[in-house]
C-alpha cells in the first residue's frame, strides 16, 4: 500500500532515516475530514550511493513543500466521497500518477480507476519504477512534447486541463449565433492551477486561447486557421544551463533557485525580487504605462488589470449582465448590484455567472489563465503578454467597449526579439504536418538557418561556416546568440569572437584581435546573400552570355533563362564596407567608394554597435553623443559631410529622399527597358515574392519576371540592394547613389527611345 511518504525500496531510506536517524513526528494527518489516513511503514531498504544526510536533506526539503500538504484541499477535497475521481487522480494521489505511468499493470498515459485516498505527491509518485523513464507530455490540446526527461515528471501535472482547442470545440457545440449572443449552452471552462508547462511551451501547446480566424474552410480551430493578430511565441527558451523545470526549481522543496538567478540578474536576492527582472530582449512598454523599465511581472500585471476591467465593460455594455470575479470556484459571478467589486454573498456558486458570449468566454478564459499560473512572468512572458494583449484587442474592437491607450500598446518586440516575425516563423508546419500530435515545428535548412535559428547562429559563430544540417525552427534570438555561454549578465557580458567574415562576393574581411570589432556578429547575418560578383557568373554562364537579348531568343528554354537573384533583406555589411565588399554590380570602367569609416578610420564609429546598441532595440537612435558632430536634430535628417544637391531636387533635403529619387528613376528606365528592349513589361512589389513581375498581371508568384537579360538584372540586383537596405542612406549613400546612377546610365544607354540624360538628367554620381 502507498502512504503519503514513500515506501518503495529506491526511496526507503528516507522513511527509515525519519524513524532510526532522526527521528521526525509524523505530521499532517489531522483536518476536519471524517477521513483517517493509515500510519505510515518504514521499509528496511535504503538509497544506493546517497548518503543519509543528502537522504535527510531531501526529506526535509518535500516536506516543507506544497507537495507533501496533506491537509491542503489538493488531496482533502474527495474525503467525504471516499476517493479520487479518475479525472483527478493523475495529479492529486500517488496512486493515480502511477496508474497513469502503467507502473499499476494497466496501460500507460491514462488513469482506469478511481484512487484511494491517503497520498500527497510523494517520492513513489516521482521516483516509481516508470518516472524515470518517462520523457514525454501529452498537453490538454493534444500535442505531445517529447525529449523533455527529468523535467516530464513535472508538466505531467503542471499543464492544465484546458486549451484553445477545447475552448474552440465548445464554442462550436453550442452553435453560437454570433461571438456577442449570450448562449446558455456556454459554460466558463478553467484552465485549472498552475499550469507552468502549458505556459513554458506557449504557442506549440495552445495551453491559453490563441486567437485566430478562420481560413478556406470557414471553421475557426482547423488546421488552415490564420493568425488573428500574429503569431504566438513558443518553447521559451532561457539560458541553456537554466532552462528546465528542475533547473529552476528545487524539484523538492519547489522552490526557485534564487541564488542562481543573481548570476545574470543583478539585484535578486529573493523571490520578490524576481518580479523586477526585464531582460535587454524587453525592449517594448507592452502595457503603454510609460514606464518600459520595470520588470515584465508588472507589464503583465497591468494588462491582466485591463483585461479585467474590458471584460466587465462588455458584460455590462454588450451583454447586460454585469461581472465580477473571484479567487474561488466557479470564478465568474453576477454583479447583482453592479458596483463592480465583490460584495458578501455574491461569489457563491448559485450566483455563478452564466450569460456567456462566445467572445466574453474567450476573454475570461485568458484572464483566469493568467491568474492561475502565478509564475508566467518567468515561465514565459512574452506568450503571456501576446494572449492578454489579444483578448484587450478582441473587446475592444467591440464598439461599445473601449480600452484605454490600446493603440499605443506593443503585442510583440522589435527585430532580434520578435519570435512572432515571419523571419523567424517562415518554417511553421500546420496541425496536418505533425504525427500523431508530437510538437513539430518545421525544419529550417542550413542555407536559411544561420541567421533564421539560434542554432544556427551558434554553429556559425563557432566554426565559421553554415550549420550543415537542418536546424528546428526557433523562437526569435537569445543572449547566447551574440553572448559567450555563462558570461557575466550583471556587468558587461562577454561577446562572441569571429575572426574573419567573407562576405557573398567572396571578399575576406579580418577582425583585429587587438581592436575587437563586435559588428563581425551583426555581419554574419546583415550582408546580403547575393552580390555583384554572383550575378556577373550567373550572367556568364547564361546561354546569352550577358548580351541583350532580343524577344525571339528570349522565348527559348526556360531552365536557360536568367532569373531575379534576391540580395534579402537588411545587407547593412554589405553597404557599409561599400566597394570593399562588392555588395552591389559594380560597372567595369567605375570607382567606387571603399568602406564607410563614418568618422576617423579605425575609431570604431563605422561599427553597427556604434549607432545600433545603445538599447537591444538595434534601431539606431540620435543620443547625446552623436551631438559632438551633429547639431540637435532628428537622426534621419543628418547629412554632414554629404552637403552636394544629388537629385538636383531642392525640395529634398534629406539623404534618403535623394535616394528615393535615385531608386524612382531606375525603376522607370527598368520598367521602360523590360517593354522597349525586351517585350515584356515588368512591375516591383517590395512585399511579395519573388518581387518582379509581368506587367500587366497580378502580382503573385505564377506571375514572376522570367525574361531577365544580363542588363535587366544587373539593374534589377542594385535597385532591390538600396531597397533592401532601408539604412542605406546612413550606412553607406555615397556608394549606393555610385551604384543607382550606374544601373540608370547603363539601361539609358541601352533604351531605343532614350536619349542621354533622359533618366540620368540632374542626378550627381557621388565622388567616391
Amino acid at each position: 500500500m502507498l502512504h503519503r511518504y514513500a515506501s518503495n525500496a529506491a526511496w526507503g531510506v528516507v522513511i527509515a532515516l525519519i524513524v532510526a536517524l532522526i527521528a521526525l513526528p509524523l505530521a499532517g494527518c489531522g483536518g476536519s475530514s471524517t477521513f483517517v489516513p493509515p500510519p505510515e511503514e518504514a521499509p528496511e531498504d535504503s538509497i544506493p550511493n546517497v548518503d543519509p544526510t543528502t537522504a535527510a536533506l531531501i526529506l526535509a526539503a518535500w516536506q516543507g513543500s506544497a507537495h507533501s500538504d496533506y491537509d491542503a484541499r489538493a488531496f482533502r477535497h474527495w474525503d467525504e466521497d471516499g476517493a479520487i475521481p479518475i479525472s483527478c487522480a493523475r495529479c492529486h494521489s500517488a496512486y493515480g500518477y502511477q496508474d497513469y505511468l502503467g507502473d499499476d499493470g494497466s496501460p500507460q498515459f491514462s488513469v482506469d480507476q478511481a484512487a484511494e485516498l491517503g497520498t500527497t505527491v510523494n517520492c513513489e509518485a516521482c521516483h516509481s519504477p516508470s518516472a524515470p523513464e518517462l520523457d514525454q507530455v501529452i498537453f490538454p490540446s493534444g500535442y505531445i512534447a517529447t525529449g523533455l526527461g527529468a523535467e516530464a515528471r513535472c508538466m505531467t501535472c503542471h499543464q492544465g486541463r484546458e486549451s484553445t482547442v477545447s475552448l474552440n470545440l465548445h464554442i462550436a457545440a453550442a452553435a453560437v449565433v454570433d461571438d456577442d449572443t449570450s448562449d446558455p449552452d456556454l459554460r466558463f471552462r478553467n484552465i485549472h492551477y498552475f499550469a507552468a508547462g502549458a505556459t513554458l511551451y506557449g504557442g506549440a501547446v495552445k495551453g491559453a486561447y490563441q486567437y485566430t480566424l478562420a481560413g478556406t474552410d470557414g471553421v475557426i480551430g482547423t488546421v488552415d486557421d490564420e493568425e488573428q493578430y500574429g503569431f504566438y511565441d513558443q518553447r521559451n527558451p532561457h539560458v541553456a544551463s537554466y532552462d528546465t523545470c528542475i533547473e529552476c526549481h528545487d524539484p523538492h522543496s519547489l522552490q526557485v533557485d534564487v541564488s542562481a538567478c543573481a548570476d545574470c540578474h543583478a539585484g535578486v536576492t529573493s523571490v520578490a525580487d524576481l518580479r523586477n527582472i526585464r531582460m535587454a530582449g524587453s525592449v517594448r512598454d507592452y502595457d503603454a504605462d510609460g514606464n518600459a523599465t520595470e520588470g515584465v511581472y508588472y507589464e503583465i500585471d497591468t494588462l491582466k488589470t485591463l483585461l479585467y476591467a474590458a471584460i466587465q465593460q462588455y458584460a455590462t455594455n454588450v451583454l447586460g449582465a454585469p461581472i465580477i470575479y473571484a479567487d474561488n470556484y466557479p470564478y465568474y459571478f453576477n454583479d447583482t448590484d453592479g458596483d463592480g467589486t465583490v460584495d458578501p454573498g455574491e461569489n457563491i456558486f448559485p450566483n455563478s455567472y452564466g450569460s456567456w458570449s462566445a467572445r466574453l468566454l474567450r476573454a475570461a478564459y485568458n484572464y483566469q489563465y493568467a491568474k492561475k499560473d502565478p509564475g508566467a512572468y518567468a515561465h514565459n512572458p512574452k506568450y503571456v503578454i501576446e494572449f492578454l494583449y489579444d483578448s484587450l484587442k478582441n473587446l475592444d474592437e467591440h464598439p461599445q467597449v473601449t480600452v484605454p491607450n490600446m493603440g499605443a500598446m506593443f503585442r510583440n518586440d522589435s527585430g532580434h526579439f520578435d519570435a512572432g516575425a515571419y523571419a523567424f516563423r517562415r518554417w511553421d508546419r500546420v496541425a496536418d504536418d505533425t504525427s500523431g500530435g508530437a510538437i513539430d515545428r518545421g525544419d529550417v535548412s542550413p542555407s536559411c538557418a544561420r541567421c533564421h535559428t539560434p542554432g544556427g547562429i551558434d554553429f556559425f559563430t563557432e566554426y565559421g561556416i553554415d550549420v550543415p544540417v537542418n536546424q528546428s525552427v526557433g523562437d526569435g534570438l537569445g543572449c547566447e546568440q551574440c553572448h559567450v555561454a555563462d558570461a557575466d549578465y550583471t556587468s558587461t557580458p562577454a561577446v562572441k569572437y569571429i575572426p574573419e567574415f567573407e562576405f557573398p562576393s567572396g571578399v575576406v574581411v579580418e577582425n583585429d584581435p587587438g581592436n575587437v570589432d563586435n559588428s563581425f556578429i551583426c555581419l554574419a547575418c546583415h550582408s546580403g546573400r547575393e552580390a555583384g560578383p554572383t550575378i556577373e557568373s550567373a550572367i556568364s554562364t547564361w546561354i546569352g552570355n550577358g548580351s541583350v537579348m532580343t524577344p525571339p531568343a528570349m522565348s527559348g528554354d526556360p531552365d536557360l533563362r536568367l532569373s531575379f537573384k534576391n540580395v534579402h533583406y537588411y545587407p547593412a555589411g554589405a553597404t557599409i564596407y561599400g566597394g570593399d565588399a562588392e555588395g552591389g554590380v559594380q560597372y567595369a570602367g567605375k570607382l567606387y567608394s571603399a568602406q564607410y569609416e563614418h568618422f576617423a578610420p579605425g575609431s570604431g564609429g563605422g561599427r553597427c554597435t556604434f549607432c545600433h546598441l545603445e538599447d537591444h532595440t538595434f534601431e539606431a537612435q540620435a543620443v547625446s553623443s552623436c551631438q559632438a558632430c551633429h547639431t540637435a536634430i532628428p537622426l534621419e535628417e543628418y547629412r554632414l559631410g554629404r552637403l552636394a544637391d544629388y537629385d538636383g531636387n531642392p525640395a529634398t533635403t534629406t539623404l534618403q529622399a535623394e535616394l528615393d529619387t535615385f531608386e524612382g528613376r531606375l525603376l522607370q528606365a527598368i520598367q521602360d527597358y523590360a517593354t522597349g528592349v525586351i517585350g515584356q513589361g515588368i512591375q516591383y512589389d517590395a512585399h511579395s515574392y519573388p518581387y518582379f513581375f509581368n506587367a500587366p498581371g497580378p502580382v503573385a508568384y505564377p506571375f514572376a519576371y522570367k525574361m531577365f537579360d544580363g542588363p535587366l538584372l544587373r539593374a534589377a540586383h542594385n535597385f532591390q540592394f538600396s531597397q533592401k537596405d532601408p539604412g542605406a542612406w546612413a550606412h553607406h549613400s555615397d556608394y549606393m547613389m555610385q551604384l543607382l546612377y550606374d544601373s540608370i546610365e547603363d539601361l539609358e544607354a541601352l533604351i531605343p527611345t532614350a536619349s542621354p540624360g533622359d533618366y540620368t538628367g540632374g542626378l550627381v554620381r557621388p565622388a567616391p
